[in-house]
């Protein structure tokens, strides 16, 4: 009997070791504050380590998931990458209370599509050292057209559209005057654009947009006029490539989309009136 009592002794005393050396290694591989360490080295901003912090307390954040972030956001800043898009979706599921697994995932997925953007947009500028855009530094300029990309990256017509209009960039059919935050705000509305209608279009309304000289402010009313029932029902496919441009730069300042669209293209000189 006593041999039997300590082998059950033995087993026991392995099984409590290897628990231990399991829990050790578990508290090593989502340690927080070590994690939090290396963001810093990586150059993160400590006022963005705070706030994400702050935040996953606040929610009752897992350790893992919180480490999923900051890893997935030194790895980025580690390749001199774009990282705030990172945070900025955690924050996002935050808000709406999605589970700590669909944080991970979402994060996971958009330091994949950074990183696909990145190659894309290294490659294009490769080709492209003198580009006619007005911008502060050739890694701002990179970068925040990599975060525009990435964002377009998850539909396939997107990012088709996307190289279209760095093609047009990089053959001079935009204005010298295009600036950064216009060709980045532009690029970013495609994908919720050519859920509505086909790539080839909203590129060309994009581009139309760009050469009109709209600010961001109006480039960012793209995605709501090409959604808007009136232009979805009732108006031709072709016109739309300089209905939806004209009305937002002025040009065609019509009274009503009914009264332009019954006529297919926008008139020379329609009434002047509220816009849509």
């Amino acid at each position: 009997m006593r041999w039997y009592i300590n082998i059950m002794l033995w087993v026991s005393t392995g099984l409590i070791l290897v628990a231990v050396s399991f829990s050790e290694v578990c508290g090593q591989d989502f340690n927080p504050a070590e994690t939090i360490n290396e963001a810093r080295e990586a150059g993160i901003e400590v006022s963005m380590l705070n706030e994400l912090s702050n935040r996953a307390e606040q929610n009752n954040l897992p350790d893992q998931t919180l480490v999923t972030i900051l890893r997935s956001a030194t790895e980025l800043a580690r390749n001199g990458l774009p990282y705030k898009q990172v945070f900025n979706k955690s924050y996002e599921g935050f808000a709406k209370g999605i589970s700590p697994d669909r944080i991970e995932s979402n994060v996971l997925t958009i330091q994949e599509r950074t990183i696909r953007a990145a190659d894309m947009i290294d490659s294009w500028l490769a080709e492209n050292r003198d580009l006619p855009v007005q911008t502060a530094s050739h890694t701002e300029f990179r970068n925040e057209l990599t975060v525009a990309i990435s964002k377009v990256n998850e539909n396939s017509a997107s990012a088709s559209a996307a190289k279209t209009i760095l093609h047009s960039l990089s053959n001079r059919s935009l204005p010298p005057n295009v600036g950064l935050p216009e060709l980045a705000t532009a690029i970013s509305t495609l994908s919720q654009m050519t859920s509505v209608t086909p790539p080839w279009q909203a590129d060309k309304i994009v581009i139309r947009a760009l050469r009109s000289g709209l600010s961001v402010e109006k480039l960012q009313q793209l995605p709501s006029l090409i959604h808007h029932p009136l232009i979805q029902n009732g108006l031709p496919s072709e016109a739309r490539i300089t209905t939806i441009p004209g009305h937002l730069s002025g040009d065609f300042p019509f009274q009503s989309f009914p009264w332009n669209m019954n006529r297919g293209f926008p008139q020379p000189n329609p009434p002047k009136g509220t816009p849509l």
